[in-house]
């Protein structure tokens, strides 16, 4: 009984790590999401500038 609730720690805690390492993963992509949008809007606008300007 002892060794399967050690087992079942395990699992639940190697879970825990998975569950850590997607979250942090995306955390980082929501980080960089807005600078990414902001110089793509930039170059846009710099190109459209230099287009028609």
């Amino acid at each position: 009984m002892i060794e399967e609730d050690a087992l079942k720690l395990t699992k639940l805690r190697a879970e825990i790590r998975k569950l850590n390492r997607e979250s942090d993963k995306l955390m980082l992509e929501t980080r960089w999401y807005p600078m990414v949008v902001t110089t793509a809007l930039f170059a846009a606008v710099a190109a459209v500038i230099k287009l028609f300007g």
